[in-house]
C-alpha cells in the first residue's frame, strides 16, 4: 500500500511558527516508527519525531531546512547536509498531537504485537521484523483492515499528556 499516513501538528509559538501554513495538513512523519531517541550536545536523551522528507514538496523541505538553520544558528547548506545524513528530527516538546491513518495504525499495532511477543528481541530478530514490514507495506500491496478507519479523514488523533511524554 505504502500510503504513509502519520502527521504531527506543532504547538503554538514553536520555532516553526513561520512555516505552519505551508503544512496545513500537518508535518508528515516516518511510518511506522516516527519517534527516535536523540542525544543532545549536553548528553541528555530527547524523544524526537522524524519527519518524512520524501512526502514533502521541495519548497516544504527548503522551508523546513531554513527553520532548522535559524533555530540551530547554522548555515542553510549545513542544515540540508544534516538532513541528508541524519534525517530531520524534531523534539517532542514542540509537538501538540500525532494523527495516524489506517496504515500508520496497522503498522503500529504490528510493532506493538512484536514487542509483546519478544520483549527483548535480538538485533537479528528485530531486523527480520523490519524487513517483513517493508516487504508488506512498502514493497507489497498490503491493505489495512476496515476497522482501523476512523472518522471522515480516516485519521486517529493522539495527544500527548505529560505522563505519556515522560515514558518515551
Amino acid at each position: 500500500m505504502s500510503k504513509h499516513d502519520s502527521w504531527v501538528y506543532l504547538i503554538p509559538n514553536s520555532p516553526f511558527q513561520d512555516i505552519l501554513e505551508t503544512f496545513s495538513e500537518g508535518f508528515p512523519v516516518r511510518d511506522p516508527f516516527p519517534m527516535v531517541l536523540q542525544q543532545t550536545q549536553e548528553g541528555s536523551v530527547v524523544p524526537c519525531w522524524t519527519f518524512d522528507l520524501l512526502r514533502m514538496s521541495s519548497p516544504q523541505v527548503v522551508l523546513l531546512a531554513s527553520a532548522f538553520a535559524r533555530a540551530k544558528k547554522m548555515e542553510f547548506e549545513a542544515a540540508i547536509a544534516d538532513f541528508r545524513s541524519n534525517g530531520a528530527n524534531l523534539s517532542c516538546h514542540w509537538v501538540d498531537r500525532l494523527e495516524c491513518g489506517p496504515e500508520g495504525r496497522a503498522r503500529t499495532a504490528e510493532i506493538r504485537e512484536f514487542f509483546a511477543a519478544h520483549p527483548d528481541p535480538s538485533p537479528e530478530k528485530l531486523l527480520t521484523f523490519y524487513r517483513r514490514q517493508k516487504q508488506k507495506w512498502v514493497e507489497g500491496n498490503a491493505q489495512p483492515e476496515a476497522e482501523l478507519f476512523v472518522g471522515q479523514l480516516g485519521r486517529l488523533q493522539w495527544m500527548p499528556r505529560t505522563q505519556q511524554v515522560n515514558r518515551l
